[in-house]
């Protein structure tokens, strides 16, 4: 069971490297709702982290939304209140054992409400921070015009979020009785704030995971970080992963987060790299005919600022975490990739239950 901790988590999916700005491509569409979907599978965009796209409202309920429905209707205070005693003592250090002894329920009817601290409160917790977000920018004064473009932008974004989040709920509540949606209304906050809790300690632990990785980096490390890629892409469990890796639990941490950001950044400069060919090729062609090609120069602009920008981030990238890591990273690059891709592609396979 997977309530809020795992023993070891990859930063971020490479292949969606981040984008420092929304490219012309994005600009010319903007109907596109894409953006607002891309929250990491956290249902405070509008997504069950199991199927809940577009249509789902339309689908019929699968076994196991139809089990967890009828956990939701025989929902009670007691075992609301197991799940925030469980989830605390694992905040305070407390072994999964000792937990489950402070909860007095056995584990089996804690992984029965899971759905609700693993993805139902987390996801309100988002919600209720874009809440804050939208309402701090709709009390702002005026600003200058630029400024206020970019709050507009804002704040549409963060409507359709919650738009979205209330997407969710709306599934999420279609058959809970209106005695179980009371019982979860009532314990949101306690369970807000564990949410939170646990993403600070989260975040205390990958800053001090990080920051163990480049103190203590060697040669075997980015070798062994690949072994445990792969050793999660061929089914292994976490532990025996680790054990292939010849590395520590908080090292394949750090490296995860470190290998994420830098390999983040140069794959959006070498996709930018190969598209910038195929764009001056249909330049070529509009002007032959004698087309306009703004949009075509400002793409290519937009992608040469990209590349430009991966040597400044390698410099700074190297200053903070050294360039023997640094280069390590780069001279296995293609090997760290195929791993993250193959470990991706485990874990999608994993989700849908094939």
């Amino acid at each position: 069971m997977n309530l809020f901790f795992s023993s070891c988590v990859l930063a971020l999916a490479l292949t969606a490297s981040p984008q420092p700005a929304a490219s012309p491509a994005a600009s010319a569409n903007k109907n596109d709702s894409s953006a607002v979907q891309h929250q990491g599978h956290v249902p405070a965009a509008g997504h069950d982290a199991h199927h809940h796209h577009g249509h789902a409202d339309e689908l019929p309920p699968t076994p196991e939304e139809t089990a967890r429905q009828n956990e939701m209707n025989s929902l009670s205070e007691k075992k609301l209140q197991a799940l925030a005693a469980y989830l605390q003592a694992l905040m305070d250090g407390k072994s999964d054992a000792e937990a489950v002894r402070k909860a007095g329920v056995p584990i089996t009817e804690l992984d029965k409400i899971s759905f609700l601290s693993e993805h139902y409160y987390p996801a309100r917790s988002q919600a209720l921070r874009f809440e804050e977000e939208l309402a701090a920018l709709q009390a702002s004064p005026s600003a200058p015009a630029a400024a206020s473009s970019s709050r507009r932008s804002q704040q549409v974004m963060l409507t359709r979020k919650l738009a979205a989040h209330e997407r969710f709920r709306g599934q999420f509540f279609k058959n809970v009785s209106d005695a179980s949606k009371a019982l979860i209304d009532k314990y949101e906050p306690t369970f807000v704030q564990l949410v939170r809790a646990q993403e600070a300690k989260r975040d205390s632990l990958r800053q001090e995971a990080r920051q163990l990785a480049v103190k203590n980096f060697s040669d075997k490390c980015i070798p062994g970080f690949i072994a445990y890629l792969n050793a999660r892409a061929a089914n292994k469990s976490e532990r025996e992963a680790i054990q292939a890796s010849g590395l520590d639990e908080k090292m394949i941490l750090g490296l995860s987060q470190l290998v994420s950001e830098y390999g983040a950044r140069k794959l959006t400069a070498q996709k930018a790299a190969k598209v910038i060919p195929d764009v001056r090729a249909r330049q070529a062609e509009k002007e032959k005919a004698g087309q306009s090609t703004a949009f075509e120069v400002r793409l290519i602009q937009y992608h040469q600022e990209q590349i430009a920008a991966f040597e400044p981030f390698r410099t700074k990238f190297a200053a903070d975490n050294g360039e023997a890591l640094t280069k390590a990273i780069d001279d296995n690059f293609d090997a760290l990739m195929a791993g993250y891709t193959k470990h991706e592609k485990h874990k999608s396979l994993e989700q849908s239950g094939h």
